[in-house]
């Protein structure tokens, strides 16, 4: 199938409650129902659910950043003091500020919201933000929500125009026909230069029925590279997608990633039956991560989770992956910690979607470990970096929690 292309360790629990033993016993029931988590097209999801923030580590204190949206999904600091943005995947940017917090976009009448997988999924500020206020925008199109899937995921921009971004000058620059309504991706991140990442699932449904993993013909299962300056795409050199490049496929829901420092790309690849799984590679050299001929290490299998070590010879292995026990479902990113808070600085950080645990990630010699931290009682849609450069936790449920240095 091609897509038509135009201009998304196990813990060690120290503590139990009542009110987590049920929100456990509730993931456990619910997770036989969530194989894979996100993997059909059609699939009962978890009711929300929030918690105390109880945060036991090392010298980490925990408040609410804010409960003022309903899913949000992403935040970033925005260029010449205009705030901290938040989107919420119903369509809403919200701008925070130290005299009044106000939404500056809704966009819910032009996105699809059929699938709790849909809506408004990334944005990035342009390279030239400060000179014309212009906004990418990465969202699923409105669509009828009866039969076959009917709505694309578009890439966009917009103007913002120092007090809200103008719905009227939302213009689309290109968009990917997705087959189901799951597996989205969506995320957006600048690599500066007017160069930004996209990242785009494997088109949906369970187990990738038309093979989109495997098929470098299309931009399905992937991360595209691509160039925006004033309103325009770049064209690449590539002949199938003159305005994207592929710069990695063989993902299933490449749901978020992020490039440190030195130029490596992390990416939190959600997994479908038994593994989820964390790949680190460099950001410029192509690779193909397997699915879904593998999940994690393992040749991928509908019936059975054997563990395997093995090298794979064709495919770029994951560097950590953990499996679907003690209600585990579904990974969630994350982001590379430079230097806040000091003792998590140089790891990166991720979870998990249904049990809310955290792990870190350090580098140890020559092996990558992971560090369990904490199990949250609530399921974890995103982490971002706060105003401060403080660690955000940005939950289904609707709460936004900080993590920050006593």
């Amino acid at each position: 199938m091609i897509d038509v292309i135009q201009n998304g360790n196990n813990p060690t629990y120290n503590a139990f409650d009542v009110k987590y033993i049920s929100f456990t016993l509730f993931l456990i029931i619910t997770s036989t129902v969530m194989t894979g988590c996100f993997g059909n097209d059609s699939m009962d999801w978890p009711d929300r659910v929030d918690s105390e923030c109880e945060f036991e580590f090392e010298n980490l204190s925990c408040d609410i950043f804010t409960e003022e949206l309903e899913n949000p999904i992403w935040g970033l600091n925005s260029p010449n003091n205009q705030g901290y943005w938040m989107i919420d995947q119903s369509g809403i940017i919200i701008q925070f500020n130290e005299s009044k917090n106000s939404t500056i976009l809704d966009i819910s009448d032009i996105i699809s919201r059929c699938h709790f997988e849909q809506g408004l999924l990334g944005f990035e500020f342009a390279e030239d933000f400060s000179t014309n206020g212009m906004v990418l925008l990465s969202y699923i199109e409105n669509s009828q929500c009866d039969g076959d899937n009917k709505g694309n995921l578009i890439l966009s921009y917009a103007f913002f125009d120092g007090e809200k971004i103008d719905t009227d000058s939302v213009t689309e620059l290109t968009f990917v026909n997705q087959p189901y309504r799951n597996h989205n991706g969506g995320h957006l991140v600048s690599l500066g230069n007017g160069s930004y990442l996209w990242g785009i699932g494997d088109g949906g449904s369970h187990k990738d029925p038309h093979k989109n993993g495997q098929d470098v013909e299309n931009v399905l299962g992937s991360i595209q590279l691509f160039s925006f300056n004033n309103g325009t795409l770049i064209e690449v050199d590539d002949d199938e997608t003159p305005y994207l490049k592929t710069m990695h496929h063989g993902l299933r829901n490449p749901w978020r990633f992020d490039v440190n420092t030195s130029g490596d790309l992390w990416i939190a690849d959600v997994g479908q039956n038994c593994w989820e799984e964390i790949n680190l590679v460099n950001l410029y050299n192509d690779s193909n991560f397997g699915w879904s001929e593998k999940e994690g290490y393992n040749t991928f299998s509908d019936s059975s989770c054997e563990t395997s070590n093995e090298e794979s010879e064709n495919y770029t292995d994951p560097i950590h992956v953990y499996s679907h026990t003690d209600g585990n479902c579904s990974v969630t990113g994350g982001f590379w910690i430079d230097t806040q808070p000091h003792q998590l600085a140089n790891s990166y950080i991720f979870g998990d979607f249904c049990t809310g645990s955290i792990w870190v990630l350090k580098n140890q010699g020559d092996a990558w470990e992971s560090n369990f931290l904490y199990t949250t009682g609530t399921m974890i849609a995103s982490f971002a970096k706060g105003p401060s450069e403080e660690i955000l936790i940005l939950t289904w449920g609707g709460t936004v929690y900080s993590l920050s240095e006593k």
